[in-house]
């Protein structure tokens, strides 16, 4: 579908990325996760207060908790396997040594070493299993992260922008100076979030002189949420789309 941008610009504006061993190697477990996208920007710097703060502390100890859970229990397999291996073989090597008989004892050994394998094969069923468990855990609780934050963000931007229709430009400030050197700029939102862009239209020309502004309302815009294009990119600033984006990355991240 062509953007709202190039139909305009061409109808509108243009007119004017032998011993024997158990191998526990495993992979290591991602703690660090970076910080993504120009909203999560806009709301680390400027809403300061105990629902950012809750917010990011929830996904935080979330996170360090699973993380911890699975580490926990992936120690707990892997000693229990070298113990059992370690006192099978054991048992093995005395009770051969007792009887004297090399053959028994060259005969113990390939059985240690098959029970060995056998126990190394079940901890990394284990293993497999945990590791399952986990990313439908995080899947599962991913969507509850994603509501959580949804409704949250969404009280915040809207309290912010009830209490004073000024603050509009808050939100889409942090575009607006990307886009300084642009000629034309489409906005588009609600009916309401157009009449606030209206009201505000000197204060985003007083940021961006040598920009004009179009102003379009489109009612599948979530309220508060705002379209921003110019002829090089398109910037989504509706909520449910910025921690959709979020939290792709951060699944991305993971793999």
């Amino acid at each position: 579908m062509e953007s709202s941008y190039k139909i305009i610009k061409r109808n509108y504006i243009s007119s004017s990325d032998d011993e024997f061993f158990i191998d526990t190697a495993f992979e290591e477990i991602e703690e660090e996760k970076e910080d993504i996208d120009l909203y999560h920007e806009y709301i680390e710097e400027t809403i300061g207060d105990e629902e950012k703060l809750k917010l990011l502390n929830d996904i935080d100890q979330y996170k360090k908790r699973v993380i911890s859970e699975i580490e926990s229990e992936r120690k707990n397999i892997l000693e229990i396997a070298r113990i059992q291996a370690q006192k099978q073989a054991i048992e093995i090597r005395e009770a051969a040594k007792e009887q004297g008989y090399d053959e028994g004892y060259a005969r113990a050994i390939e059985d240690a070493k098959e029970e060995a394998s056998i126990i190394k094969e079940k901890a990394l069923d284990l293993i497999r299993e945990t590791k399952e468990y986990r990313d439908n855990y995080l899947r599962e609780n991913e969507k509850n992260i994603y509501n959580l934050a949804k409704t949250m963000s969404e009280n915040i931007i809207d309290h912010i922008i009830d209490i004073e229709d000024e603050n509009i430009l808050l939100l889409i400030r942090p575009v607006l100076v990307e886009y300084l050197k642009e000629e034309d700029i489409i906005i588009t939102s609600d009916a309401r979030g157009k009449a606030l862009l209206q009201k505000n239209r000197s204060k985003m020309e007083e940021l961006c002189p040598n920009t004009r502004f179009i102003f379009l309302e489109d009612k599948s815009i979530d309220k508060n949420g705002f379209v921003i294009e110019s002829e090089e990119q398109i910037v989504d600033l509706q909520i449910k789309v910025q921690l959709q984006n979020m939290l792709k990355e951060i699944s991305d991240s993971d793999e």
